[in-house]
Parts: structure tokens; C-alpha cells; sequence
């Protein structure tokens, strides 16, 4: 998201971290009886760190 200043001054990018989706990803492996489990911790390992909190 880029936001410019009314003034026409310089722009500012503004992020926001999200959160991991671990209900998401629990439900999921309770649908498939844990077979999502390996692909869940993977998935939470090599997570972009900078964009998750």
C-alpha cells in the first residue's frame, strides 16, 4: 500500500504484518486426519518472517 501526501510530497509505503493462518491450517488437518500436519509445520518454517508476525 503506498499512500502520497495531499501536499504532493514524497510517498510512504505502509505494511502491515498478518498473522500465520493456524486456524485455517488446523482445520485442514483435522479434515484430512493429519495428513496436512507435515505440510502445516513446513509451510509455518519457511514462512516469510518479515511479512508474519
Amino acid at each position: 500500500m503506498v499512500f502520497m501526501n495531499a501536499a504532493g510530497g514524497g510517498a510512504v509505503a505502509v505494511t502491515q504484518k498478518k498473522s500465520f493462518p493456524h486456524i485455517l491450517h488446523f482445520f485442514i488437518s483435522l479434515f484430512t486426519m493429519g495428513i496436512w500436519l507435515p505440510i502445516w509445520i513446513l509451510l509455518y518454517i519457511f514462512r516469510d518472517k518479515k511479512a508474519y508476525d
